[in-house]
């Protein structure tokens, strides 16, 4: 029996190494304090490791439900005239407890369902099919006004377990929410855009991130250096406001998100600012891409020093 094994069965909270965890993967030194840490989120490290440095098949359901439910979306959009060319976006909605005291649940909620709407009109545009997993069920009406181009499992007449798991496997493109169904779509290494990221110190491999903003008391937007080193596992945020991602900054972030994912030499200026956070950022350590256009916001609206200018490409 393991150590931990032992330790687990004698109620001793067990905070393991990384090493011990991942024993043949190379783990990167770190200098972290975890005191300052309220949930021990470090294992994650060891595991983009893990996946940077161990090769593993992608995820398939079984072909004949791959094929299935590759019919029954082409049905939905016959009328739609980038039929033969579409391709599929999953947007994975996460509204859990949003009405709950429980902040570590719901500071992680996304924004309202119309926020999204215009991003989904802008991916339909560029040839996405959009597949909404997660917490919010699509309105009746949905399925008619969008033609068939944003749908749900329930709008879809789909087994909503077997729609999700095909979603977060075959799509070309992953947006969501922070929470458990982001992480899925990785194994299959789908490009991913994480909106309305929470805590601070989140973000995935394979993934571009556009954080919720803070704001202080006097209504001032905290910046990103504060954000990162002051803020990154504060979920209580007493005496400051946290305010979802916008309308137009959902769909900023997707329209940037799809220029990057067109263009791989697109200037990454997140590299730079992850390069001096520290060591417990996820971010840091996944190869996180964090939105020009959320770093833009800091400029635009002077958050730091009016004559400090910050590049964002």
């Amino acid at each position: 029996m393991s150590l931990v094994r032992r330790l687990i069965r004698r109620d001793i909270e067990v905070i393991p190494r990384l090493e011990d965890l991942y024993p043949r993967v190379n783990i990167p030194t770190l200098n972290i304090d975890r005191s300052k840490l309220i949930i021990n989120y470090v294992w994650t490290i060891g595991y983009f490791e893990l996946i940077k440095q161990v090769a593993a098949p992608h995820l398939k359901l079984p072909e004949s439900i791959r094929r299935s439910i590759s019919l029954r979306l082409r049905e939905l959009v016959s009328g739609v005239s980038v039929n033969s060319n579409t391709k599929k976006c999953v947007l994975y909605l996460r509204q859990k407890a949003e009405n709950s005291n429980d902040y570590h649940n719901y500071r992680r909620s996304g924004s309202p369902l119309e926020d999204y709407l215009p991003a989904v009109q802008f991916l339909n545009a560029s040839g996405y099919q959009v597949l909404v997993t997660g917490d919010v069920a699509l309105p009746d009406g949905v399925l008619r006004e969008f033609r068939g181009m944003l749908t749900d499992a329930r709008l879809a007449r789909l087994d909503p377990e077997l729609f999700d798991l095909y979603a977060s496997t075959e799509a070309d493109i992953f947006v969501g929410d922070p929470g458990g169904g982001v992480w899925l779509a990785g194994l299959n290494e789908i490009p991913r855009l994480l909106i309305n990221a929470f805590p601070y110190f989140f973000g995935l491999p394979a993934s571009w991130v556009n954080y919720k903003t803070l704001y202080d008391g006097q209504g001032r937007l905290v910046h990103f250096d504060r954000l990162f080193n002051e803020f990154s596992h504060d979920y209580e945020l007493t005496g400051y406001t946290l305010k979802n991602n916008s309308a137009q900054e959902i769909l900023s972030a997707i329209q940037t998100f799809l220029q990057d994912l067109e263009n791989p030499g697109n200037p990454d200026p997140g590299r730079k600012i992850l390069e001096t956070v520290p060591d417990f950022i996820w971010a840091k350590h996944a190869g996180t891409r964090i939105c020009r256009t959320w770093l833009a916001l800091f400029d635009a609206r002077n958050a730091r020093n009016p004559a400090q200018k910050l590049e964002v490409g």
